[in-house]
């Protein structure tokens, strides 16, 4: 039996190519599994190994660090009195629970397909279940990160809000140079963010992350259109004249100073054998909406006795228990079963520092 011109399963009878004669000459092979480390979501959550499948992060309140509730003169020690009494100063912080859950997605090769096949079937299998987990990994992060319950009240709202706050509001495919929406959008997001983590983090701080459909509609805009003529390290990128993660959607790494992340991961959600298939970015079905957020290493170490570094989302990993890679034979089925297993949870430990823009579009 030939191999099948529709799609077809992998069997015995359907992976040997007589043309080829063996496994070193068949190199007309079509993968497109990506490197996990190519994948977007490993560059948005911080990776946080534990011990424990359950916890908590401890979150030291922001607001303490400024508060001067009334007279500005309150802590004045006047000689000869007693010193300044109260605790209305001492340090107030919340629990932040996280969860890991343990994944595993399984294949089988048996062994006659394995003999019979002109490829590395089994290496070509462990691609396919890599490639899912990561899938899987990128939407267990947008879950929690597109959810509008995890973050502040205050740092959700329409691009129409945001961009109406100190001038006229609109959708970010509408921006000109004259109204440049999505500055405004931005500059306001940003000035949320600092005022709620008592300006520890600011615009330069923070990383737009969007699907390629927004990125597309924003890089056809007038405003766009203007930033890019008037900035010559953005055109460059856009070009091509110098190296680009964004410029084949035509934006710039940063955009107006934060940095810009354009997200193409996809998941599958058609069965098996449905071609073609049906797909959606991960990040947001609609591809409305845009996040921001701080990411692993944009914040330096806090001040103090306890030093420690955070971002908007944390990956808690158990027990280094992360892209597993298994293999076991089994004879009595004359199979090869694979196995690619992870324990983690995704949690957003500082929303403060993350905020949504909804409707972008429309």
């Amino acid at each position: 039996m030939a191999l099948p011109f529709s799609t077809g399963y992998t069997g015995p009878n359907s992976v040997y190519i007589p043309a080829f004669g063996g496994k070193q000459t068949a190199q007309l092979i079509t993968s497109f599994a990506r490197d996990p480390k190519k994948f977007a979501v490993n560059k948005l959550a911080t990776r946080t190994p534990t011990d424990y499948l359950s916890g908590n992060f401890m979150q030291l309140r922001p607001e303490a660090l400024a508060r001067v509730q009334n007279d500005p003169n309150e802590a004045i020690w006047v000689d000869g009195q007693e010193s300044p009494k109260g605790t209305h100063n001492q340090q107030d912080y919340r629990a932040v629970p996280y969860n890991c859950l343990r994944r595993a997605i399984p294949g089988y090769v048996g062994w006659q397909t394995r003999d019979q096949a002109v490829w590395d079937i089994q290496d070509t299998q462990l691609g396919l279940l890599g490639h899912q987990m990561m899938t899987r990994r990128a939407f267990a992060f947008y879950a929690v990160a597109m959810n509008s319950n995890n973050h502040l009240a205050s740092h959700v709202k329409t691009a129409t809000q945001w961009s109406s706050i100190g001038g006229t509001g609109g959708f970010w495919s509408a921006g000109t140079s004259t109204n440049p929406v999505i500055k405004r959008s931005l500059q306001n997001v940003a000035n949320a963010i600092r005022m709620s983590t008592m300006d520890a983090v600011t615009f330069t701080d923070l990383t737009l992350v969007i699907p390629p459909p927004l990125a597309i509609a924003m890089s056809n805009s007038a405003e766009i259109h203007d930033y890019v003529a008037r900035s010559p390290y953005a055109l460059a990128q856009i070009k091509g004249d110098s190296p680009s993660q964004n410029g084949q959607w035509g934006l710039p790494d940063k955009l107006y100073g934060m940095d810009l992340i354009v997200d193409g991961t996809l998941r599958t959600t058609s069965s098996r054998l449905t071609v073609p298939g049906t797909t959606v970015d991960i990040m947001s079905a609609t591809d409305n909406e845009a996040l921001i957020l701080t990411m692993p290493g944009s914040l330096g170490e806090n001040v103090g006795q306890v030093r420690s570094t955070f971002s908007s989302m944390h990956m808690f990993v158990y027990r280094g228990e992360e892209m597993m890679v298994e293999t076991q034979d089994e004879p009595w089925h004359r199979r090869t079963q694979l196995k690619v297993t992870e324990t983690y949870g995704m949690t957003m430990v500082s929303p403060e520092t993350a905020a949504l823009v909804t409707n972008c579009l429309s």
